[in-house]
């Protein structure tokens, strides 16, 4: 049985401890900024995007071909073709004062403006050119026929983006076609980062210590990373009341939101809980989540400010992050959550799981004679960081159950591609 095991008897389940979290905390008015396009990938919008104007902004030719009258063509066959005149040529993007009448025609490229005059293209495959006035067209068309009509795409103050999406490629690339070469996306939230332990040191000190290298604070920076934060980086805090109670502070005074790993217990040398009940109100909403691995996970707010407090070991820093903080900040920003990859696989063997709490099991998901399978990466432990390069999945157990059995197909959280694991 684990330390964490022993010493929290009762914790709350995930989704109450959020619910309960959530019923204290105050959204903040996050300011935005304008960005360029080429600055706005996976930054969250910050105001509704009507169109300013109509795309096509004119009749387009969808091909090249022949801007003609449609009704010029009716009847036209290989065997039957009819005689048009020829009255110029529509270069791509420059405007034209050609006319199409009755009998007469105009060359036109795909993206070339539609002559005034003429209400459909044909295509210059269904026609043939008998000299340098005359073609003759053997197929018919309709009127509106390989035309992009005006606003056939977006139409003027239509509404096009919503608030509290994350920009992605497409959202750029449309935004661009609107006319616009940049846009206003809400500032990054600025995520605060503390790691806490006698035992650690910064990773540039590797090699010349027994103690253990701090982790935490390179793989949760890059899960903040990840989802669009600032990092401040408040170092490491010795088990110490006074310098955790310091950093913490600055966190505060700096950041959005405080993430501290360590001391998250609550043995003599746990110090971070009382630590924070001590700086302001109210303090630690939820001590203990019915979480595995996670469980000493807890949840405060101190002056309207959140801070998340993450079990100092590796795995379960990573699985408090998903479950917690992830929400947290889609709350924070205001967003729409990202959608998460899942597969569905089979299970090769059984899989127990404590009853009561929501276990997160690594497992690895391979394809095997055209079906998926999952087996669960044999690695005990919430320090074990190199389960989570063996896996690529989160087979997440809710409460209710024991455990899934050998062959169950289940639904396994991606969070590597499949071919990425040794």
């Amino acid at each position: 049985m684990s330390t964490e095991e022993k010493i929290f008897k009762e914790t709350s389940k995930l989704d109450d401890a959020l619910k309960l979290f959530f019923k204290n905390f105050k959204i903040p008015n996050f300011k935005s900024e304008s960005v360029s396009l080429m600055e706005a990938k996976n930054r969250v919008l910050a105001k509704n995007v009507k169109s300013p104007v109509d795309i096509p902004l004119f009749d387009k030719s969808a091909m090249d071909g022949y801007a003609v009258i449609a009704e010029d063509t009716f009847g036209a066959m290989i065997n039957n073709p009819i005689t048009l005149t020829l009255v110029g040529e529509v270069s791509i993007g420059k405007d034209t004062t050609i006319e199409v009448s009755n009998e007469k025609a105009a060359f036109v490229y795909t993206g070339s403006k539609i002559p005034q005059g003429a209400n459909a293209v044909i295509m210059i495959e269904h026609t043939n050119k008998v000299n340098l006035d005359k073609i003759e067209v053997n197929s018919s068309v309709t009127p509106g026929q390989n035309i992009s009509k005006i606003g056939e795409d977006v139409k003027e103050n239509e509404l096009i983006l919503k608030r509290g999406i994350r920009l992605k490629f497409q959202d750029l690339g449309m935004l661009a076609a609107m006319g616009f070469s940049g846009v206003d996306v809400l500032r990054k939230p600025k995520i605060a980062i503390l790691s806490t332990g006698n035992e650690l040191v910064p990773v540039e000190e590797s090699g010349k210590t027994t103690k253990d290298i701090d982790v935490n604070r390179i793989t949760i920076s890059a899960m903040c990373l990840d989802i669009g934060a600032e990092i401040i980086d408040l170092g490491i805090a010795k088990d110490d009341f006074k310098e955790i109670k310091s950093k913490i502070e600055k966190g505060l005074s700096a950041g959005d939101i405080v993430i501290v790993t360590g001391g998250t217990s609550v043995s003599n040398t746990d110090l971070t809980a009382e630590v924070i009940n001590s700086i302001g109100k109210p303090g630690m909403i939820v001590h203990g989540i019915s979480i595995k691995p996670g469980k000493p996970t807890g949840l405060a707010i101190v002056n309207d400010k959140t801070i998340v407090s993450l079990s100092g070991y590796p795995i379960a820093a990573i699985v408090g992050f998903e479950a917690l903080v992830k929400p947290i900040l889609v709350k924070l920003q205001g967003i729409h959550e990202m959608p998460i990859p899942k597969i569905k696989a089979k299970m090769i063997r059984r899989v127990a799981s404590t009853l009561g709490e929501r276990n997160y099991v690594r497992v690895r998901v391979e394809k095997s004679d055209g079906d998926f399978i999952a087996s669960p990466v044999r690695m005990k432990g919430s320090g074990i960081l190199s389960s989570m390069i063996r896996a690529n999945g989160f087979l997440i157990i809710p409460e209710d159950r024991e455990g899934v059995d050998e062959g169950e197909e289940v639904e396994i959280q991606l969070f590597r591609p499949l071919n990425d694991i040794i």
